[in-house]
């Protein structure tokens, strides 16, 4: 199940979001010409890959659920089991 085209994926996602496609086209730094032609026509080939990377963070969804539509269309969670970074402990000077 789920949208198998990136365009669908995108158009999945905005709506998700219920922006218009020009609320969209803003928050992803493109013309609502171009988010339009990757919504209708986009397998995720003939847009650069900037433009699909910077969408994905502007609609908060994974990029390569946005692409390739692995995974889920959450972000991407910090990997399990990665550490998590440790405060720097202070030394008193007594």
């Amino acid at each position: 199940g789920g949208p198998e085209l990136a365009g669908q994926r995108l158009r999945w996602a905005r709506c998700r979001k219920g922006w218009p496609l020009a609320a969209m086209a803003v928050r992803g730094g493109i013309s609502t010409a171009t988010a339009q032609r990757m919504e209708v026509h986009a397998s995720g080939r003939q847009i650069g890959l900037e433009f699909w990377l910077r969408l994905a963070a502007a609609l908060g969804v994974d990029a390569a659920w946005l692409l390739l539509g692995r995974g889920t269309h959450d972000q991407a969670a910090p990997a399990l089991g990665a550490a998590a970074p440790q405060p720097e402990r202070l030394q008193s000077h007594a």
